[in-house]
């Protein structure tokens, strides 16, 4: 009996201690970084801190609270709070990838290399298979110039997502730095950067590659318009930061949002307010353009254009969508807005050398304006700067048809057969050639090869009517 009431007696000290324990850990604060003075600071975002700050103070545990503080802190470029709040809460969930991981851009931000690379280390401890994890790792190495485990990490992440351009960008990068250009160059052109966030800076990757390469005048002609050529690295989980961005970014984000889902009144009322704020850019007048424009309200949608170049006037995507703005609104406006379609278009050329748009653009108000000969030039042109099967080979095509200028016609599909042989466009195109050489058998093989019931373009599909017509003319004189 004796040694059951000592067994008693300890067990009943034990749960004393221990309640003790839990007590004073109950009454013991958690750690809160906080901000220092809010003078300055957006009043959005101090209320966002002052209320999951709060809630951190009621539940006093490193939960879901503690974390959102953490990340809004960082997406309000409060890198050094959100460091310290992700140390204390790794420390109470050491196995939390996704805080390893927003703990690593922190440090990235602060210039702390080493420390971002040994956060993403942990992630892959944690055997995370989240491709960002590979490539951005991969770019903090190659910031470290250790180049060979760089390149594993990114085939890493390609087998993970072999769709995600970062991985492409980043391995040219490298491999620039490896001064192995021809290879960063053939990478690069496997890939379409363009309306992509990271457009300029592939730009400047190919650029820099051409110039190390001894490429003078085409190294030029690559750097051209890519300023300062920063890239901005995108992934699912930093993208959730981005939500939690207050002020101007905000309603950047907000107006995204309401934009993507349709909602165009909203996303103009929201964007309204921020182009009034001196952290408004180009970008923000474009899409209020486009707001304007799905609104039809077109008039309005050329002012925000016109207001897009003149925040951002080395901006070659402002230049443009003011362009077709112009060019569409000309049959209501009458010629001026295609002059002014025209000074536009010569500008995105002066900022893009290489691109093939605005050759094309050009080609077509001059086509409109009734100056064929001068449009096939500018078509001729764009063609050249091509690098792939575009709309300016399709509209020389139908410009050369209506001129009957069969040789140079026949020349172009010759170029092209090898990739478009089977498209639809290429042979009802075919079908004009055959007919305008009198070989009125191939012209009706190539109208019987494409199915009406499957064409899609209103454009071809009219001209398809219209070969099928005179090839039936043509049928019936004989």
């Amino acid at each position: 009996m004796k040694q059951y009431a000592v067994l008693a007696s300890l067990f009943v000290m034990l749960l004393l201690g221990w309640l003790i324990y839990q007590n004073q850990f109950a009454n013991q604060a958690i750690p809160i970084p906080l901000v220092e003075s809010i003078d300055g600071i957006d009043p959005e975002i101090v209320t966002a801190i002052e209320t999951l700050v709060a809630k951190c103070r009621a539940s006093n545990r490193f939960d879901h609270h503690y974390f959102d503080l953490a990340k809004t802190y960082q997406a309000n470029g409060f890198d050094l709070l959100a460091s310290e709040c992700y140390a204390h809460y790794l420390g109470d969930k050491p196995k939390l990838t996704q805080g390893w991981f927003f703990k690593s851009l922190c440090h990235s931000k602060l210039g702390e290399v080493e420390a971002a690379a040994q956060c993403l280390e942990e992630c892959i401890k944690l055997k995370s298979t989240f491709p960002a994890v590979f490539w951005r790792l991969a770019l903090l190495k190659s910031d470290l110039n250790d180049y060979e485990s760089a390149l594993k990490l990114l085939d890493r992440a390609e087998a993970l997502d072999a769709k995600d351009v970062n991985v492409a960008l980043i391995k040219a990068k490298v491999l620039i730095a490896k001064n192995e250009n021809d290879a960063a160059i053939q990478l690069l052109d496997q890939h379409d950067f363009s309306q992509q966030p990271n457009e300029a800076y592939a730009r400047f990757l190919k650029g820099s590659a051409l110039r190390q390469l001894g490429d003078v005048e085409g190294s030029t002609q690559w750097l051209a318009d890519t300023g300062d050529a920063r890239p901005q690295w995108s992934d699912r989980w930093s993208d959730e930061l981005r939500v939690l961005e207050t002020g101007v970014s905000g309603q950047r984000i907000r107006a995204s949002e309401l934009f993507k889902n349709g909602q165009f009144s909203q996303a103009k009322q929201l964007l309204e307010t921020i182009v009034l704020s001196p952290k408004a850019d180009h970008r923000d007048w474009g899409i209020l353009s486009e707001c304007y424009l799905r609104l039809n309200n077109a008039k309005r949608a050329i002012e925000c254009a016109t207001q897009a170049t003149v925040v951002g006037p080395n901006d070659y995507n402002s230049w443009m969508k003011l362009a077709k703005l112009q060019f569409a609104a000309a049959p209501s406006l009458g010629p001026e807005s295609l002059d002014l379609a025209t000074s536009a278009l010569n500008k995105a050329v002066l900022l893009r050398p290489d691109d093939w748009e605005p050759e094309d653009g050009l080609g077509q108000i001059l086509q409109v304006r009734g100056q064929k000969d001068q449009a096939i030039e500018r078509y001729r042109a764009a063609c050249k700067k091509a690098r792939q099967v575009s709309l300016c080979h399709w509209r020389l095509a139908f410009l050369l048809v209506e001129q009957k200028q069969w040789d140079e016609l026949a020349a172009l599909l010759d170029q092209i057969e090898s990739s478009q042989k089977d498209e639809p466009m290429f042979l009802v195109i075919k079908g004009f050639l055959a007919l305008g050489r009198n070989d009125l058998q191939t012209a009706k093989a190539s109208l019987d090869a494409v199915q009406e019931e499957n064409i899609k373009d209103r454009v071809l599909l009219s001209k398809y009517q219209q070969l099928r017509g005179e090839i039936r003319s043509a049928h019936n004189q004989k």
